[in-house]
């Protein structure tokens, strides 16, 4: 029942639902007859500030791990390493 509504169908009647582009042995993409792709659904602007916000945000709690990391291993006493690495002599 619900498949006979026009808001809830993606496909037109007389096209295969399992009909998707295919890409033939020279790589050239073949679309079946009546597929219609659906354009997306933010503008290319709108990503772009997205994929900027997010690189952002990584780099930034990469750096910032990093700098913490590396003062802590810098200004914190250092344990006696001669257990740790026998061939090693710290002398």
């Amino acid at each position: 029942m619900l498949g006979n509504l026009k808001c809830l169908s993606t496909y037109p009647g007389d096209m295969d639902p399992t009909a998707t582009p295919r890409v033939d042995p020279s790589g050239r993409v073949q679309y079946p007859e009546g597929y219609v792709g659906t354009p997306r659904h933010y503008g290319f602007w709108t990503r772009t500030l997205v994929w900027t916000l997010l690189l952002t945000f990584v780099a930034v709690v990469v750096v910032t791990t990093g700098l913490s990391l590396g003062r802590y291993c810098l200004t914190s006493d250092a344990g006696d390493l001669r257990s740790l690495m026998p061939w090693l002599s710290l002398e």
